[in-house]
């Protein structure tokens, strides 16, 4: 179904109730029949919902999610709306594992510190592309998130060389991408190698 732009609506996809996996991925599908696939799909484990424009409610599909792996790029998430929908995912004990809110442009360290704070067992995270991002929000995860192995934070034209030295307690992590982080320093990546 990725790449639809006529699909709109994904209620008949709610009879696969035994679907592991759903890709609405760049679609023009909206949050009420998204909303009635997840009210009856209880086993979906990895939602992709990258770039769909026509979902405004994040706060309300939250509370119909029962997944592992989530990757909503590229959509208009405010932070009220992505800390109401983690604290569905948080109360209904979900154990998120993944997560993709790359070029989200509207996040803030706000939206990092409801990561932190509802999504400890986290084990990757692209925070990519997201221009309000800050050394203090990349705290939060940091904090928050110690089971990380996977981290981008490339084309976060806000971090800087802090944002290095509060990575050292993420003891797990073995990927990480600074893509075009013009603020981040050699100098800074090879004190943080030898610690």
């Amino acid at each position: 179904m990725e790449g639809n732009w006529n699909l709109e609506n994904v209620t008949p996809i709610s009879h696969f109730t035994k679907l592991k996996e759903l890709n609405v991925s760049m679609t023009s599908v909206n949050d009420s029949s998204l909303c009635e696939v997840l009210k009856r799909c209880h086993n979906i484990q990895l939602l992709y919902i990258n770039g769909c424009q026509s979902i405004l409610d994040f706060g309300h599909l939250g509370q119909y999610m029962r997944v592992r792996h989530l990757s909503i790029s590229n959509c208009r998430i405010v932070d009220d709306d992505f800390k109401t929908m983690l604290e569905h995912l948080h109360k209904a004990s979900n154990t998120v594992l993944t997560l993709n809110v790359a070029h989200c442009s509207k996040l803030t360290d706000e939206a990092l510190s409801h990561i932190g704070k509802y999504l400890m067992t986290l084990e990757e995270i692209n925070v990519s592309g997201n221009p309000n991002i800050t050394d203090k929000g990349l705290q939060f995860i940091v904090n928050g998130c110690l089971k990380l192995s996977v981290l981008d934070l490339g084309y976060c034209s806000k971090l800087t060389d802090d944002a290095l030295s509060a990575m050292i307690e993420l003891r797990l992590l073995n990927k990480i991408s600074f893509a075009n982080n013009c603020n981040i320093s050699f100098g800074s990546l090879t004190s943080l190698i030898k610690k």
